[in-house]
């Protein structure tokens, strides 16, 4: 067995160890409250024989909904330009700014596919990050920009894969040590007609309604858990 492979497998055990002992103190507490625990004991056991031995379905008791793999083509965007309000597009100062001070001005993107899928409940950020285990992180905050900027595009001939039916599409980075969340919205009118793009830093008490579309950075941990 290859040195990789070995240092990849402590880790991912190093980090199964870090997160169930973190989940058990946490159990630990709901539990000591006696008559008072909020939830189904019963459900509890079954979740947790399941989760012990690997068969339990995170995607499906969360009700998150595999839908769409989303190939985004190679193109170049001027970043500072193309992330300005104008015609088709509104974005607040704020996160020009932000844009203005963390991105690059120009990016070139390579071919990428992004695995994602739609909550079917609202579903807060922690389930989320259990779900997938923090490859929805885009860790190249230009790259991310750049592929959402290709996929506005192409939805204008209905196949950028973004959902343009007012319900937002969320896309998350990791931005000076801070995960922020990068939502993009479709607002239909009769004279105006734009894309609103927004940005808030992601605390672990946020949560995204029902049909909320989630992108993920990595296809390779799409193919693995959302397509079977």
């Amino acid at each position: 067995m290859s040195d990789t492979v070995t240092d990849h497998m402590t880790e991912r055990n190093n980090y199964a160890f870090l997160v169930a002992r973190r989940l058990l103190i946490r159990l630990g507490r709901q539990l000591r409250r006696g008559n008072d625990y909020p939830n189904d004991p019963y459900k509890l056991t079954e979740y947790l024989e399941k989760a012990i031995d690997g068969t339990l379905n995170y995607h499906k008791e969360l009700n998150f909904r595999p839908m769409v793999t989303v190939t985004v083509p190679a193109e170049k965007h001027s970043l500072h330009k193309f992330y300005k309000k104008r015609q088709g597009l509104w974005i607040a100062d704020s996160d020009h700014e932000l844009i203005v001070r963390s991105a690059k001005p120009v990016i070139v993107t390579g071919e990428a596919e992004l695995g994602c899928g739609d909550l079917a409940k609202e579903t807060s950020f922690e389930e989320i990050r259990h779900i997938i285990a923090g490859k929805f992180l885009f860790k190249d905050f230009s790259l991310m920009l750049g592929h959402i900027a290709t996929m506005i595009e192409l939805q204008k001939e209905g196949v950028g894969g973004i959902l343009s039916d007012r319900v937002p599409n969320y896309f998350f980075a990791e931005v000076k040590d801070k995960i922020i969340s990068v939502d993009l919205d479709w607002s239909p009118g009769e004279d105006y007609h734009h894309w609103s793009f927004g940005h808030s830093i992601i605390n672990k008490e946020d949560s995204f309604r029902p049909g909320s579309r989630i992108f993920c950075s990595s296809m390779e941990w799409y193919k693995h858990n959302l397509s079977t």
